[in-house]
């Protein structure tokens, strides 16, 4: 009995033996068959009795069902013991009732083939039959009668198993067939030759490659050698050949071409095929795309590079926002009356601007790590462009113009007016810098809605956003360094500090946008900022600058809690010379001490944020807690968003950011004790 489980290697076996058997039974019905003259009508009057007798006994001995029935009256004549035993002792009956329960005779009968076109000849066909569902193989012949006349012989070999053997087979084939054409990949059989040579491609590897599998198949059109990335021919070459010298199955990621000229990550997975004396035959193997995962796994190792760096800048920040701070607020203090000497005074203004500018950088290295904090606001991104602008052109040389291409109506964006001013200055001042006389940069705006397969390539939400382009006619950029022009630091210029793209892309994603560059070599480069719009249309704000004024003073008593001694002295003298008097402490346990019996003298406190034994903010809870009529000033060199963890806090008044000037520490804290 056939297995239906069988494997397709034991059903094909199981079809040659059916197929042999068939192959005999024919030999045998020949060999009776062996010189009947069908065309002979005449009786053989001397044919022996023991001759017929001899024939009678072969026939009863073969077990396949045989009969013999007249063409006229479809009377049965003769039957062998095979077809007794299936239907009983039926000579004279008509064949159709006897075999097919009819009442006349069946349209598929072979008569007017054995007595017509065919005579003299077996006819050989197959059919089921209805009444006991089996299948047979029929040897349909017309012989000669004793009598003189000529008469139906039929052999019906049983191939019921055989059938379902081939069906089973085909169900098999099927079945493979729809797994592999919904792998979400392609099975292949090939050769071990340095084209990969095809034996069997699956329908899979349209989706796959872009190509039919004929066009595959023995390197018709193309090899798949052809497809394999230029750069990962020798890689994949040299993992397989290694595998198979050990006998072992093969893993490989690599790049493909597709037909249509586009780039896929592919993940393969196969094993050599040898012989029993140990020849390779052929490789068989999988090929999947993952192209998606590639991207996702480059996005997570950016994170984790921006997590690195964020933790780094946050280091770097605090100390050096410190350092500035002690240069700040003694040179700020070195300025107040009575004026210094020319010199001594141009001295001490050129320290202040060298601290601004590390300000600036420790800023840009924060945004760059999303770490700073953005304060957004319904913003005209053609206003702030046209703002800009002729600051821009002062930095322009001659011969190269702007061209704007502005959209009217463009909806607002919901950005921080400061921060993309800064994107845009890095931009332009780039583009600058890559073009020659004469030449154009054309800033554009435009408003698109992205849809979820643009959004999803771009690694940002579906909706209505902003673009702004920067479009310059340069000398380009080259593929490779396309590849690193966001990375901190990195720069191909020799004056540059290799932050302003830097610090540009973490400002942009910290807006929940993007920023693209794409460039060709002598071509021109395009820089493109997709902002998301504000949610409800808003009038944009424009602070007007506010007027030069004093510094506001005082003559209360403050208390600076600072764990770097230098900072809450330098701290110290600048509220000193606005008439305060000041009390410092580095160490948050001795400031307990302190204000356990002096907490009524105290009207204000200023506390670092992130001092090791106390942070600032639990200082000030303690503060609240015990001496609630002190007022709280927290203070940090990290820009990360402390500003709002100080709220929720009763007595706190305000956040300074290091460093600090004069004027921003006397506002603020004048502020603080007047409220």
């Amino acid at each position: 009995m056939h297995d239906p489980h069988a494997d397709p290697t034991t059903l094909l076996k199981e079809l040659d033996v059916l197929r042999a058997r068939v192959a005999e039974l024919e030999n045998e019905a020949a060999t009776l068959l062996a010189g009947k003259d069908p065309h002979t009508a005449e009786r053989r009057e001397d044919t022996p009795c023991a001759e017929l007798q001899q024939l009678q006994s072969i026939l009863e001995s073969i077990d396949e069902p045989i009969y013999v029935s007249d063409p006229n009256t479809f009377e049965l004549l003769y039957v062998n013991h095979a077809f007794r035993r299936y239907w009983g002792e039926v000579i004279g009956r008509q064949c159709f009732e006897v075999l097919q329960g009819r009442d006349s005779p069946c349209e598929f009968c072979t008569n007017h083939l054995i007595f017509g076109e065919k005579a003299g000849q077996p006819h050989v066909w197959e059919f089921q039959n209805l009444i006991n569902k089996r299948w047979y193989r029929c040897i349909d012949k017309a012989i000669p009668w004793p009598d003189g006349r000529l008469v139906r012989y039929e052999m019906a070999i049983d191939i019921t198993e055989h059938k379902r053997a081939e069906q089973a087979l085909a169900e098999s084939q099927r079945v493979l067939s729809t797994l592999m054409s919904n792998l979400p990949g392609m099975v292949y059989r090939c050769l071990n030759d340095p084209n990969w040579t095809m034996i069997f491609v699956s329908e899979g590897c349209t989706e796959l490659t872009g190509y039919q599998p004929a066009d595959l198949a023995n390197n018709k059109h193309v090899s798949f050698s052809d497809i394999i990335h230029p750069d990962d021919q020798h890689h994949v070459w040299t993992t397989v050949q290694a595998a198979l010298q050990s006998h072992r199955p093969f893993q490989t990621t690599y790049r493909i071409i597709t037909a249509q000229n586009t780039e896929k990550w592919v993940w393969e997975q196969g094993r050599g095929v040898f012989s029993d004396e140990g020849e390779l035959l052929f490789l068989e193997g999988f090929i999947a795309d993952i192209t998606e995962r590639k991207r996702i796994e480059e996005q997570f190792l950016q994170a984790q590079k921006l997590e690195s760096i964020g933790t780094l800048a946050g280091g770097i920040a605090h100390d050096f926002n410190n350092l500035l701070a002690v240069i700040m607020g003694n040179a700020a203090i070195v300025q107040k009356p009575p004026p210094l000497p020319p010199k001594k005074h141009e001295a001490v203004a050129d320290i202040v601007t060298a601290a601004e500018r590390g300000s600036a950088l420790t800023q840009q290295l924060l945004a760059y790590a999303r770490g700073g904090v953005l304060k957004p606001i319904p913003t005209d991104l053609n206003r702030l462009i046209r703002s800009v602008l002729p600051m821009l052109q002062r930095a322009t040389p001659p011969g190269i113009q702007f061209v704007l291409k502005l959209k009217a109506d463009l909806p607002l964006i919901m950005a921080d007016p400061v921060r993309i001013e800064q994107v845009l200055m890095n931009l332009v001042l780039n583009a600058i810098q890559a073009s020659q006389a004469p030449g154009n940069i054309t800033i554009g705006t435009t408003a698109r809605i992205l849809s979820r397969t643009l959004a999803d390539r771009l690694q940002i939400a579906p909706d209505t956003y902003v673009q702004l382009r920067v479009h310059d006619r340069g000398c380009g950029i080259e593929p490779g360094i396309i590849e690193r022009i966001f990375d901190p630091f990195f720069t191909t210029r020799k004056t540059g500090r290799g932050m302003g793209l830097s610090a540009a892309h973490g400002i942009i994603r910290g807006h929940h946008g993007q920023i693209k560059i794409s460039s060709k070599p002598g071509k021109g480069t395009v820089a493109a900022v997709w902002l998301p719009i504000a949610s409800r249309p808003e009038a944009a704000v424009h602070s007007p600058q506010p007027p030069r004024e004093r510094p506001p003073r005082g003559n209360e008593t403050i208390l600076i809690i600072d764990d770097e001694p230098t900072v809450s002295q330098t701290i110290q003298h600048m509220l000193s010379s606005l008439g305060y008097c000041v009390i410092t402490h580095s160490d948050t346990d001795h400031a307990q001490v302190f204000l356990a019996s002096n907490a009524e003298d105290i009207n204000l406190a200023i506390c670092d944020m992130n001092m090791p034994k106390c942070t600032g903010r639990e200082m000030a809870e303690l503060i609240a807690a015990r001496y609630p009529h002190i007022i709280v000033l927290l203070t940090s060199g990290l820009d990360n968003g402390q500003a709002d963890q100080s709220a929720g806090t009763s007595n706190v008044a305000g956040f300074l950011h290091k460093p600090f000037t004069l004027m921003e520490l006397a506002k603020t804290v004048r502020a603080a004790l007047d409220s």
